[in-house]
């Protein structure tokens, strides 16, 4: 008898397991869906709301020009008619234009009221929707997940049934065999006992469960320290020069979002990280730096968006270039075969990010500034090469990054003096 459950039970639990993916991708599917019909329903409605004002605006101009041209009118005829000094017609003529004024003004002003109460009620509507649509898209995750969890625990108990007849019949085999070798003893004769071999069902359903996310314990400094000394050699003038600015951009915290944008946006690092993971905002929303409909950026001449907020990561990457990059290399690290195969997908890894730090620094596009890096005479020019070949930020300064350089790499030192530290000490602390 053998630990391993029947073929019957196998197919069982698998059936259940693949209808219940199904459901779930179906149901995603359906999700997706809704929320492109919803996409394109306020993308008519928003053009339905330029072209009413543009008729309005029409019809506003064409009556005015109505208007005009029968006061020109009534002004010929008074002029031809009439002494041309008669004050009180003239006064009637003032008084019948600035009430024509008056109303076209009081119109105009109606039918902008009611679009913007219009528009009011639009995006009140999307942010329901928007709600919405989240409490139903975690409704279904949590079923699915709680019917998963419900396979695993059915089967835990069948495995648990089976190990107490397993065990059963092992202690009734090793009578037997006991017997049997008092028995050969007698009579001299040796006999190999039999080898059980044990496959455990839970294998496959750890193939199918989710991981926790990456947990990295220790310095998120002394990890980017020891990467960049394995990829500049040990050069301590270019690690320097690119963890000072490192530091001034993000304090080396991965999951760092622009300090601006949790100001604008009114969400913390932690809450924006949780979203992006759980794919709450999207790929692309991450990529244009769009949170609750809102961002900072404009399109330019060739239709490409260009962001001017959301920096991201230990280099605040703000540009959509940059930023896909990033996105592109977590899938490749968490997908099937990379490093962080066994885990969830986080933008935040701390292992992740210093690699891609290493990766661009070994790209085609900055091999001339890595070359540079590791030949700058002092940690001050590793920081001006990384502003003006790298990063190329907003200089308070107008002097050419010249102060800031200096501004930057005055840190250098502090970072020197952390991650050359006696890591002893530290777990001597730690125990204590």
């Amino acid at each position: 008898m053998n630990q391993t459950p029947s073929n019957r039970t196998k197919r069982i639990h698998l059936k259940r397991v693949l209808k219940a993916r199904k459901k779930f991708a179906k149901r995603v599917h359906r999700f997706v869906a809704g929320q492109q019909r919803r996409a394109l329903f306020l993308q008519r409605n928003d053009s339905r709301l330029r072209r009413i004002h543009r008729i309005e605006d029409e019809r506003i101009r064409a009556r005015r020009n109505r208007t005009n041209e029968t006061l020109e009118r009534r002004r010929g005829r008074i002029e031809k008619n009439y002494v041309k000094g008669d004050q009180n017609r003239q006064a009637r003529l003032n008084s019948s234009i600035q009430k024509t004024d008056r109303r076209l003004a009081d119109y105009r002003s109606r039918q902008d009221e009611r679009i913007r109460k219009h528009r009011t009620g639009i995006v009140g509507w999307r942010i329901r929707a928007a709600k919405r649509a989240i409490r139903v898209y975690d409704g279904i995750k949590n079923r699915i997940f709680e019917g998963l969890f419900q396979i695993e625990r059915d089967t835990e108990n069948l495995l648990a049934k089976k190990r107490v007849r397993f065990g059963i019949f092992l202690f009734v085999m090793a009578s037997i065999l006991v017997a049997t070798l008092i028995f050969a003893l007698k009579r001299k004769v040796e006999e190999e006992p039999e080898i059980v071999d044990e496959v455990p069902f839970l294998a496959f359903l750890e193939s199918i469960r989710f991981k926790e996310y990456d947990t990295f314990e220790g310095s998120e400094e002394d990890l980017l320290w020891e990467k960049l000394n394995e990829h500049f050699d040990n050069n301590e003038v270019a690690v320097l020069g690119v963890m000072c600015n490192l530091k001034a951009e993000s304090e080396f915290r991965a999951a760092n979002l622009e300090n601006y944008n949790n100001q604008i946006w009114d969400v913390d690092d932690d809450t924006y990280l949780e979203e992006v993971n759980e794919k709450y905002i999207s790929k692309n929303d991450f990529l244009e730096s769009r949170y609750l409909e809102r961002t900072n950026g404009y399109r330019n001449k060739y239709h490409e968006w260009v962001n001017l907020d959301g920096g991201y990561g230990y280099a605040q990457y703000t540009s959509y270039e940059k930023k896909e990059m990033l996105y592109s290399y977590a899938e490749e690290w968490f997908s099937r075969g990379g490093p962080g195969e066994k885990y969830r997908f986080n933008i935040a890894d701390p292992k992740m990010q210093a690699s891609f730090v290493v990766y661009l620094l070994e790209s085609d596009k900055y091999k001339k500034m890595d070359e540079q890096l590791r030949k700058a005479p002092t940690i001050v020019d590793a920081c001006y090469i990384w502003l003006k070949k790298y990063e190329v930020p907003q200089d308070p300064y107008k002097d050419n990054y010249y102060t800031l350089s200096f501004k930057r790499a005055a840190a250098a030192e502090e970072i020197r003096a952390f991650c050359t530290r006696d890591k002893s000490l530290d777990a001597v602390e730690a125990g204590e």
